[in-house]
């Protein structure tokens, strides 16, 4: 689940499309998602074609949806667990770890051909209260890393890409290197980071190994800070020798905010420059500024996104594309940040009755006009 302070990075805009251009601009990208659709092209599909995985988050109850399962296997290559390889939903309570949700979801992308992300090993706000209670107690790093090991190792050989560390920078925290303070930081040190990537290899050196964060897509001081602070975090890791092998971009977006395409063009270059895999995470749309009328917000929601993505998909260092779900029947920022009409907002390709937007077809459209990757 993606943190809860991502809300003060985001800002208003006063960009509006005229009714008349929305429904123009729905029926053409909802007739081009139906004509894809019918040819038999999944996104995985189209996708595949241009060198890209994509796919999306998965929650264990989403397996028991028969309208949304068949959707999962259709259109993913790669699937991430939402919530059930982190911390404190295996391990809510000293000594007892529960990977049975967690392999459910494995055990279906097995059963599917589905690749798998690991998300995620070490993240501070996955830490259980009772494994911050010792942690602060005795300033011991040493439960954290504990748990990054038996994870990885329940796991092993069956990840592609594993989130080793997660959302550990925070220039608001005042630092000079930008780190997020946090228990993990108190009692690991600024040296944490590279020792969750050393023991990461050691338990598991067939996955990827990723650092992964977010709010980093938009252009204003708060965000240019954020960016700043994870090439540094990336530059240090590097120089340091820790076995860093990719970067997560979490890519949760708004409507509204200010993306800036030659900025974000230009950033992800600087990024791509590290000689790392960049895969985008977690992405969906939040819809939470626009009105009420469904076809007004698909209509904004998917143009924001056919921005984000013409930029994003011309960099060849992304190769691995996920959602964070394909329905809008389980979409998270109606739960976390909900409307003030609450109605369920419309931030992902399918919508509650399981039928394919227009922001499917705008994913569609982005990735069959992505570069081909080698």
């Amino acid at each position: 689940m993606p943190p809860l302070d991502q809300r003060p990075l985001h800002r208003r805009s006063t960009a509006i499309l005229t009714r008349r251009e929305t429904c123009a601009a729905l029926l053409a990208m909802a007739g081009s998602s139906t004509a894809a659709l019918a040819q038999g092209d999944s996104l995985a599909q189209i996708a595949a074609r241009k060198g890209i995985r994509f796919g999306s988050m998965v929650n264990a109850r989403h397996l028991d949806d028969p309208a949304l399962k068949p959707i999962i296997e259709r259109e993913c290559a790669i699937i991430v667990p939402e919530n059930e390889m982190k911390w404190r939903f295996v391990q809510s309570s000293k000594g007892n770890l529960d990977f049975q949700p967690a392999d459910r979801i494995a055990a279906f992308a097995s059963e599917g051909r589905m690749a798998m992300r690991g998300h995620t090993a070490v993240w501070y706000n996955g830490v259980p209260k009772w494994a911050a209670a010792e942690m602060e107690a005795s300033r011991s790093f040493k439960p954290a890393l504990d748990y990054l090991q038996a994870v990885m190792a329940h796991y092993r050989g069956r990840i592609l890409e594993w989130d080793v560390v997660n959302e550990a920078i925070d220039p608001r925290s005042g630092r000079p290197d930008g780190l997020r303070d946090s228990v993990l930081l108190r009692t690991g040190g600024p040296g944490h980071i590279a020792e969750c990537f050393h023991a990461a290899k050691a338990a598991d050196d067939k996955a990827k190994l990723f650092y992964n964060d977010f709010g980093i897509e938009y252009h204003w001081p708060d965000v240019l800070a954020r960016r700043t602070a994870l090439l540094r975090l990336i530059e240090s890791l590097k120089k340091g020798g820790a076995p860093v092998e990719g970067i997560g971009i979490q890519a949760h977006l708004k409507v509204g905010n200010n993306f800036v395409e030659s900025s974000w063009r230009n950033y992800l270059k600087e990024l791509a420059g590290f000689g790392l895999p960049i895969s985008i995470t977690e992405l969906d749309v939040d819809d939470t500024r626009l009105p009420a009328d469904p076809e007004q917000r698909d209509a904004a929601v998917s143009d924001h996104l056919r921005r984000f993505l013409d930029v994003t998909l011309d960099e060849p260092a992304i190769k691995t594309l996920l959602t964070w779900g394909l329905s809008d029947r389980y979409f998270w920022v109606t739960s976390f940040f909900p409307r003030p009409d609450k109605l369920p907002s419309r931030g992902l390709p399918y919508d509650l009755d399981m039928r394919p937007k227009s922001m499917r077809a705008i994913l569609a459209q982005a990735l069959q006009s992505a570069r081909s990757r080698s």
